[in-house]
């Protein structure tokens, strides 16, 4: 096993937050699980894949407008977002869609999207025609996210590490374990009493229709 992708903490930091020693890699193993269990609560939690990653070729459903919301926000503009249209879901057929990002190097006359807010991550169409209602006729690899030039990025740090804490401290005390499916992997977690700070900074970070404990 190893950290998931997902994760803003190292083995590493962990270990000097907890005061491990650095030679000491007895507890390597169950380490890794209490930070990545962290990481997937946290996603689970949120409703959102928070740090900043690529995501490649999703197909997403337009509703008649020229406005089209992303799944994960932020988006990055500077990195290179591409979007392609089916009509007819046949891609054989489908057609590219000109991005601008709002760089004033670029060429914004002939652009088709633009983004009309990263925050939120949405998408407008610039080209006189909007996003189509055909189930899945949208495909589209962007970017998005907290990194480590986001102040956001520490505080999402900070609430797993927090997190990870709160597993190591429960993992001998006489609590119901929970089973959790990842990616290769099951891991253990405690539902109950997780820290406060930790839910207040995940709180702030929460998809609209997440609701917390």
């Amino acid at each position: 096993m190893s950290v998931v992708a997902q994760s803003f903490i190292t083995l590493e930091d962990a270990r000097r937050h907890l005061r491990i020693p650095i030679d000491d890699r007895a507890h390597d193993h169950r380490l890794e699980e209490c930070v990545n269990a962290a990481a997937h609560l946290m996603t689970s939690i949120t409703g959102r894949i928070l740090i900043q990653t690529t995501h490649t070729n999703q197909y997403l459903t337009g509703d008649g407008t020229v406005l089209l919301s992303l799944p994960e926000y932020p988006i990055v503009p500077s990195h290179s977002i591409t979007v392609r249209v089916s009509a007819i879901r046949a891609w054989d057929s489908e057609s590219d869609l000109a991005f601008w990002n709002g760089n004033s190097g670029e060429d914004a006359e002939n652009a088709a999207v633009i983004v009309a807010d990263e925050g939120a991550a949405i998408l407008e169409r610039v080209d006189g025609d909007v996003w189509p209602r055909q189930s899945r006729s949208i495909r589209i690899t962007y970017q998005a996210g907290y990194a480590t030039t986001d102040d956001r990025y520490y505080q999402m740090a900070e609430a797993q590490q927090l997190l990870t804490n709160w597993y190591w401290s429960n993992e001998g005390l006489n609590q119901t374990l929970q089973s959790l499916n990842l990616p290769g992997a099951t891991m253990s977690y405690v539902q109950a009493g997780m820290p406060v700070r930790a839910l207040a900074i995940l709180k702030q970070h929460s998809r609209n229709g997440v609701s917390l404990c």
